[in-house]
């Protein structure tokens, strides 16, 4: 298997697999992963409260912060 190269803004892929003869190759839904990883580990706080490393671009850092979640505002 070799490197798949993904941007930022690209959706994470689903990628085969190899399993030994004669079972067929399954399918991996890298992005399925990642969601019940991050569900299931309180990510959520040290996610949105820092900034990544390696930061980012200004226009790519602009682009990330139009996904987070808005919180509702008091009054």
């Amino acid at each position: 298997m070799g490197v798949l190269p993904i941007g930022l803004r690209d959706p994470l892929p689903t990628i085969p697999v190899p399993l030994l003869a004669p079972d067929p190759e399954i399918r991996l839904d890298l992005k399925a992963i990642l969601e019940r990883t991050y569900d299931a580990s309180g990510f959520v706080k040290y996610i949105y409260e820092t900034d990544p490393e390696p930061r980012l671009s200004p226009a790519d850092a602009t682009w990330a912060r139009s996904l987070l979640p808005t919180t509702p505002t008091d009054g």
